[in-house]
């Protein structure tokens, strides 16, 4: 088997630079740069490379040994966050508890029909 012109004996591991893949300035204009809208749906990519490859934080078994953790803990601190602080509805709006609309849009995920707009009043 060859990769990249090399030839790659059977059996071989290979080691994938993600991090220089990342930073490749002929595949990203601006590669150093944090600009993280780079890879927002619609946005030009090189044709070289393909949107669904990009893995800032690894893949396989190299992956970021923290994700698990952070997928299950992240909504705990944002449901202490929540929890620990005073909030109100914006006095703007004119709506109250009573017309707040409660009525949810199917998607992937159920989401309200209408967005919650909260103010932070205090922090405890």
């Amino acid at each position: 088997m060859s990769l990249g012109g090399f030839h790659v004996p059977k059996g071989t591991g290979i080691i994938v630079n993600l991090w220089g893949i990342g930073r490749d300035e002929s595949a990203w204009p601006r590669a150093e740069e944090f600009i993280p809208e780079r890879f927002l749906a619609g946005q030009e990519v090189h044709s070289s490379m393909v949107k669904e490859v990009y893995r800032p934080f690894g893949a396989g078994r190299r992956v970021c040994p923290g994700m698990e953790y952070t997928a299950r803990s992240t909504p705990l601190l944002l449901a202490s966050i929540l929890h620990r602080n005073e909030w109100r509805l914006p006095d703007g709006d004119g709506i109250g508890l009573e017309g707040m609309d409660l009525h949810d849009r199917y998607g992937t995920v159920l989401n309200p029909a209408t967005p919650l707009h909260a103010v932070l009043v205090s922090i405890v």
